[in-house]
């Protein structure tokens, strides 16, 4: 408003700031937030809208076959994987080709990870962002920490499994607002206060 901004979009019900508004979207915690953000559209009058879920353009060349893909990595630590439960895992995919994902930040991990397993490529902090994208594109199936990761899968259709760490305090949610059809999300529910272990992966 003091910006002299004449027209003024917001959400009403989720953390205050809405009266500064000209118009509003109702917070649904039921609803994904992309379909959310895409009433945002409507407001300013589209009647057509696309689909909930990201788009990504790649160049053939960065198009690549990655068995499943691992990225074990995300922006809060408290809401990913243990990595101990990571490296579990890891080895339980022995007989199969994983690529493990990350960026430079967090190729020390990635590098503790896949000590010593022979199945497991690492590929944290080599490759571009496009060059990463493409792996996802070019997945069997995606195994991650609500991140980045399980967006990029779902705009390529990729079936993904999504684990939750001991922030997040329920996956039933999470999924309808974070989630998408090929999105299997593993976390605490209603009647589980634990989250997933590599066994019941």
């Amino acid at each position: 408003m003091r910006a002299g901004i004449a027209y003024r979009l917001g959400v009403r019900g989720y953390a205050g700031g809405h009266s500064g508004a000209t118009a509003t979207i109702p917070y649904d915690p039921n609803e994904h937030v992309g379909r959310m953000a895409l009433r945002f559209a409507e407001k300013l009058g589209a009647t057509e809208v696309p689909e909930v879920r990201p788009q990504l353009y790649l160049p053939k060349r960065d198009l690549r076959e990655c068995g499943i893909v691992v990225e074990p990595v995300g922006g809060y630590q408290e809401k990913r994987w243990p990595p101990q439960f990571y490296r579990e895992l890891l080895k339980g995919l022995r007989g199969h080709n994983i690529v493990l994902l990350g960026g430079v930040s967090d190729q020390r991990l990635c590098a503790e990870l896949a000590e010593g397993l022979s199945h497991v490529q690492d590929l944290a902090g080599r490759l571009t962002l496009s060059e990463s994208f493409g792996c996802f594109a070019g997945a069997q199936l995606i195994i991650c920490n609500s991140s980045m990761a399980m967006h990029v899968g779902a705009a390529f259709r990729k079936p993904c499994v999504a684990l939750l760490g001991d922030g997040i305090p329920g996956a039933k949610q999470h999924a309808l607002q974070w989630g998408y059809p090929e999105t299997k999300v593993l976390g605490k529910t209603a009647i589980r206060s634990t989250i997933y272990n590599p066994g019941e992966c």
